[in-house]
């Protein structure tokens, strides 16, 4: 299942966290490029925290 996520602010990035992490493929659509890049290298240092904590592998 696809699911799609409009934002990609601190919240719409959470989501999609959630939604990744749960199985779905996601379809992310943001502002704008640079907002959405932005958004990206959050959700990367929220994801390599978690591995570096052991919460995920």
């Amino acid at each position: 299942m696809k699911i799609g996520i409009v934002g990609d602010g601190v919240m719409g990035g959470g989501i999609v966290q959630v939604v990744a992490q749960s199985g779905y493929e996601v379809l992310w659509k943001g502002f704008n490029e640079v907002t959405l890049s932005n958004a990206l290298e959050r959700l990367d240092k929220n994801l390599l925290r978690l591995l570096d904590k052991e919460v995920i592998d």
